[in-house]
């Protein structure tokens, strides 16, 4: 959102504004501010769909589920359980559903995408106090430094340097959407805004169909949810 300064009144130009630099590699500082009106909602819905129009282009059939499994199995198992995932599975023809095994007493190291996994399956199952636990971890670093890692020990204290996976980003917002959808947590809200913006700077030619696919799908989730939320308080994007 811009500020235009005539004399000493300040007025908000209501609309969204993206940056044009990659915010993975160039985090950006949010600072809060009023939101605005419909048109400034407006904008950003129009953002999220021309981003989703885009990659939905370079969704193809030939996604890989064998790394669903390998890496991202919860989403599977939620497509099963989510109606408006269902259509996803029409990617994913050889599915079954995933178990997954709890971490092994004094881990030392823990995948990241092992950890969102474990937030999923937790959140599915009820157990909200535990998914809230852990998600909240992973929370605290993207908040803080507007990155997560793909590895960390047992203090989340993170392991090698590397942040670059937009995979896991995908994956993470899935979680916290599905922290908003199941246990109201605002929290979540918040930070998944911030996931998909960063998510939104990014491009997509050289990733795998997999990453591609998350990211269509947490993109869409969240554009639901804003316009459902929108609605809810009276204003019409």
């Amino acid at each position: 959102m811009q500020l235009q300064i005539h004399g000493e009144q300040i007025i908000a130009k209501k609309e969204y504004l993206y940056c044009s630099r990659d915010l993975q590699q160039e985090p950006e500082k949010y600072h809060y501010s009023v939101a605005g009106d419909s048109s400034y909602i407006r904008s950003f819905l129009d953002l999220r769909r021309k981003k989703i129009q885009e990659i939905e282009k370079m969704i193809g059939t030939d996604v890989d589920i064998a790394l669903f499994e390998q890496k991202y199995p919860m989403f599977l198992n939620l497509c099963v359980v989510e109606k408006k995932l269902g259509k996803w599975l029409d990617f994913l023809p050889a599915f079954k559903e995933m178990t997954l095994k709890e971490f092994p007493p004094h881990c030392q190291r823990f995948e990241t995408c092992d950890i969102i996994s474990h937030c999923i399956k937790d959140l599915l199952n009820g157990d909200f106090y535990k998914a809230k636990k852990r998600l909240n971890r992973l929370i605290k670093k993207f908040e803080v430094f507007r990155r997560i890692q793909s590895a960390y020990d047992d203090n989340y204290r993170k392991i090698g340097n590397d942040f670059h996976d937009k995979g896991l980003y995908a994956y993470f917002s899935l979680a916290l959407l599905l922290a908003y959808f199941r246990a109201k947590s605002l929290k979540s809200l918040n930070t998944v805004l911030k996931v998909n913006d960063m998510l939104t700077t990014s491009s997509f030619k050289n990733d795998q169909p997999a990453t591609i696919m998350l990211t269509c799908v947490v993109l869409e989730l969240e554009k639901d949810i804003v316009l459902n939320l929108s609605k809810e308080h009276g204003l019409n994007p």
